[in-house]
């Protein structure tokens, strides 16, 4: 279910907002590579199922080129997340 979430734009727009990715591959339930348009950085997203209801999601998002981009994009996932999660918990 949470793959599902990132895997078409208008279902990613429901909780990452504005956010412009493009995703370049991707293995349904396991990982995607996407590109972050806005300035041709890289986001890795890795699905580990914890269980029937569970789900671990981690994001890496790299190529930044500042610790202060680096800063705002961990706020920015960080909230995108609890949005997902929100989501997901409710369906």
């Amino acid at each position: 279910m949470v793959y599902n979430e990132w895997s078409t734009a208008p279902r990613r727009r429901r909780w990452a907002a504005d956010a412009m990715l493009s995703v370049r591959k991707a293995t349904q339930n396991k990982s995607m590579r996407i590109t972050w348009d806005a300035d041709a950085t890289e986001v890795d997203v890795t699905f580990t199922s914890q269980g029937p209801e569970k789900c671990l999601v981690v994001v890496d998002h790299s190529k930044l080129r500042s610790p202060a981009r680096a800063a705002e994009l961990k706020a920015f996932w960080g909230e995108a997340m609890e949005r997902l999660k929100a989501l997901v918990v409710k369906a």
